[in-house]
């Protein structure tokens, strides 16, 4: 079986927006971080199974792994080729995919991370069109298995829930068209609030038309919780077309502004 493989980038970061203040403070003060289950991802086909470009035979092939990973052996592998015969194919996955998309949603957390702090794209989409926050985090494949994201015009039919998640290729793999988000992600057991270890977080960086206010309030945290956290300031160089980042406040000696 694909094995999926592992993101070992040396940093990881992720977008944000300051729509809830609330929430940003137990992940700079507290090393606290949601999990998202798969129904809450922004891509309603992530972690989920798709009949798309898959033949009869594939199909009925997942329909068994399935049925003997839900019911074991009670049931039998006959009893799948009988309602294939009865129902279709394609029918019968349908059915089957919702109790396991309710069963995915139980198990499985998500922790979506980039490769880049200067994807233009993602600051214009997931940090509020440049007025939110990248977040800055270490080599987090010391601590975790950090899978990266494939991008393929057909998504594997899997069916794997055991321990093993590095296995699970569906649980990682995504349409073509979200190639630009560079994406890796840690998968948890069960989605929910998931602390990180000391050091994972290394800093922020605000998006270059970040408000005053939210500056004000996310260096006030980190004064107060005595947080190691370096926060820096996104800003486009015209000249160079591409941004750069200028540091606010730092944990460590003072080093060149494009740095990250």
């Amino acid at each position: 079986m694909t094995r999926l493989k592992t993101a070992e980038w040396g940093a990881f970061y992720k977008y944000g927006t300051f729509s809830n203040l609330e929430r940003i403070r137990p992940m700079l003060c507290e090393g606290k971080f949601y999990f998202a289950p798969p129904s809450q991802l922004n891509d309603p086909a992530d972690c989920r199974n798709i009949v798309k470009d898959h033949s009869p035979e594939e199909i009925e092939e997942f329909l068994i792994e399935a049925n003997r990973q839900f019911y074991g052996d009670a049931r039998r592998d006959e009893y799948i080729k009988r309602g294939i015969k009865t129902f279709g194919a394609v029918t019968l996955l349908e059915q089957m995919t919702k109790q396991f998309n309710k069963l995915m949603d139980s198990s499985y957390g998500v922790f979506s991370l980039t490769r880049r702090p200067d994807n233009l794209a993602l600051w214009a989409k997931y940090a509020d069109d440049h007025k939110g926050y990248c977040l800055v985090f270490s080599n987090l494949s010391e601590f975790f298995n950090v899978y990266e994201v494939s991008y393929s015009d057909k998504i594997p039919l899997r069916l794997n829930l055991e321990s093993d998640s590095s296995q699970a290729t569906f649980l990682c793999t995504k349409s073509a068209e979200w190639s630009n988000e560079e994406e890796a992600r840690i998968l948890a057991r069960p989605p929910g609030i998931q602390a990180l270890p000391a050091g994972a977080l290394r800093g922020i960086i605000l998006g270059e038309h970040c408000n005053e206010m939210n500056e004000l309030t996310v260096v006030g945290w980190i004064r107060e919780y005595n947080a190691n956290l370096d926060v820096k300031r996104a800003r486009f160089n015209s000249a160079t077309q591409k941004l750069e980042f200028l540091t606010i406040t730092s944990s460590r000696p003072p080093s060149s502004a494009a740095e990250v």
